[in-house]
């Protein structure tokens, strides 16, 4: 625990160091953008002196080793991709039928269903794109350097909002040069509700901002910034309460769980604990369809905002799923989300 020793700082990621057998050099890998390089450096009493030489370039290694000789070298290589899914819920058999979107091992996320549930948002690459609801016509509606997240359609499918930079955006369902407010300081969640209110998170807070994109004016949705975490705000068809995920202070206990907080008198009430992220109200405003990330198999439940009763609509096939890569249907019956799969080989 003594004579500790700064042995590299650098800009780039740093990851799996280990010693050379001589115990005089350290290997390691370093980031250089979408693949690794194996790195080696002499360990002596003037280290920070020392230019690390690179033995090997151009890997797509998570983890490495190396032979006593330091002649072979073997690692893990390891993909992660993700694929769009739509399931639909049969009139007949009432069984979900599953359907994919997309396919390869690209990175597909954050699936937004249109007003009329004959469009798809999605996020590939960094940009927004959009295609029909059985993945066919796909059109690329953002070409911009800074990624994009968070797409949300309005209420008439004709204009998207989405985060891009820290400043919320706008932009023609059918493309075209988006619209910036600079008057808008983002975090990275954001969802245009059924009105013309856009629910944006607040810069290094955890309030959400409820903007008026038309007069371009700000309102705070809880008045107390210190309250906790919040996630996915979805506002009733009525405009009367918004169903949201609050990682709050509940009877002296922090408590991750879904709340409704009322636009009539601001109160606030605890629905159920868990990771139980609100998606979408059905269209009488009674029940919240949401995604239930706290089991081996993330599920849709329907809960009922006055009575808390709670049904499972649809268990959902193993693979990693996000809390942002899922959406529904008002009725419940269409379902899309973006499934993550990881690749891995071990190669010498």
């Amino acid at each position: 625990g003594t004579d500790q020793q700064k042995i590299l700082e650098e800009k780039k990621r740093l990851d799996s160091p280990r010693w050379s057998n001589d115990g005089n050099h350290i290997y390691y890998l370093q980031s250089n953008e979408m693949t690794q390089d194996l790195m080696k450096i002499k360990i002596s009493s003037n280290t920070s002196e020392e230019v690390p030489k690179a033995i090997q370039t151009g890997l797509q290694a998570h983890g490495f080793s190396l032979t006593r000789d330091n002649k072979k070298l073997c690692y893990t290589k390891y993909d992660v991709y993700s694929n769009l899914w739509k399931f639909t819920k049969n009139k007949k058999t009432e069984q979900f039928e599953p359907k994919k979107l997309t396919t390869g091992t690209g990175y597909y996320s954050q699936p937004k269903i249109s007003p009329n549930g004959n469009k798809i948002l999605f996020i590939q690459d960094g940009n927004i794109f959009k295609m029909t609801i059985d993945g066919d016509s796909v059109k690329q509606l953002t070409f911009l350097n800074s990624p994009c997240i968070s797409p949300s359609w309005n209420s008439d499918g004709e204009q998207i909002a989405f985060i891009s930079g820290t400043n919320l955006n706008t932009i023609f369902s059918e493309g075209g040069t988006p619209t910036v407010f600079k008057n808008t300081k983002t975090g990275s969640d954001l969802f245009w509700q059924p009105n013309s209110e856009i629910f944006y998170e607040k810069e290094g807070n955890h309030n959400f901002y409820i903007f008026n994109h038309i007069k371009q004016e700000n309102k705070l949705l809880v008045s107390n910034d210190s309250v906790g975490w919040m996630l996915h705000p979805r506002l009733s068809p009525d405009g009367l309460k918004v169903a949201i995920w609050w990682n709050r202070t509940l009877n002296t206990e922090r408590v991750r769980s879904l709340w409704i907080i009322s636009r009539e008198d601001s109160s606030q009430k605890f629905l159920l604990g868990g990771d139980i992220f609100p998606l979408k109200w059905s269209d009488d405003s009674k029940w919240i369809y949401t995604f239930n990330s706290g089991k081996t198999q993330a599920e849709i439940l329907r809960i009922n905002s006055e009575t808390r009763s709670t049904e499972i609509i649809f268990t959902l096939p193993l693979g990693r799923i996000q809390h942002w890569d899922v959406d529904v249907m008002p009725d419940g019956k269409t379902i899309v989300c973006a499934i993550q799969e990881t690749n891995s080989d071990v190669w010498m």
